[in-house]
């Protein structure tokens, strides 16, 4: 009586826990770039034929990991390296089996985007005096080909605004994204059609923290 007992005992255990370790090779996949990046929710979809995706468990080695919609989950970790591997442990339980395997990916850094800084959305040709004045911002654009992401996006930390009144040459530091020092504002008062005002030393910051020094440009006054 105490065997059968002992042995209704283990095939509860069974059903509730599951046996152990049987191998299996999941299929994962980054569904969107086709590759990891750092920095970036990475969408991975696991596929187990014939598995539930709510039974699936996924731990990767490093980085966070959350599952988002049946069979989806978005992954990130974030580095300095240029690329290294991650591996993926995966668990269910199929018919009272607990199935477990593991997958390897590589993670690597995401391609610099090309950044280009501009006032009042002008990079180059002329702008009117009136439009400088109503929006004298200089803002960082962004971009990456055939990048399945949306690339880094910067905010212009400083820059000089240069131009040449009189044989002078006036340079005005200005310290963020916005001309607004009373000298530097006073000088366009002065300025005639077809001066040129230079934009050099743009430094801008990322949102994922990269500093960028960006290319000088200069426009003329219609």
């Amino acid at each position: 009586m105490k065997n059968i007992f002992f042995l209704f005992l283990l095939i509860i255990n069974a059903a509730c826990h599951g046996q152990p370790d049987s191998l299996f090779s999941p299929n994962i996949y980054n569904d969107i770039a086709g590759t990891l990046y750092y920095g970036y929710e990475n969408k991975l979809f696991l596929y187990m034929d014939g598995i539930n995706s709510k039974e699936i468990s996924v731990r990767p080695d490093k980085g966070e990991i959350r599952k988002f919609d049946h069979g989806h989950f978005l992954y990130y970790y974030n580095s300095n390296n240029d690329k290294e591997t991650v591996t993926f442990n995966i668990s269910c339980i199929d018919n009272a089996i607990i199935k477990s395997g593991e997958k390897t990916m590589t993670i690597t850094k995401p391609p610099a985007p090309i950044v280009i800084a501009a006032i009042a959305g002008i990079n180059h040709g002329s702008i009117s005096k009136e439009q400088l004045l109503k929006y004298p911002v200089l803002t960082a654009v962004s971009y990456l080909e055939n990048f399945p992401y949306e690339p880094e996006l910067f905010e212009i930390e400083g820059f000089t605004l240069t131009l040449v009144i009189k044989e002078y040459i006036q340079e005005y530091p200005i310290s963020g994204n916005i001309i607004n020092t009373t000298p530097a504002l006073n000088v366009f008062k002065y300025v005639i059609s077809g001066q040129k005002l230079y934009f050099e030393d743009i430094t801008a910051k990322g949102d994922k923290g990269t500093i960028k020094s960006l290319d000088s440009f200069y426009i003329t006054i219609e």
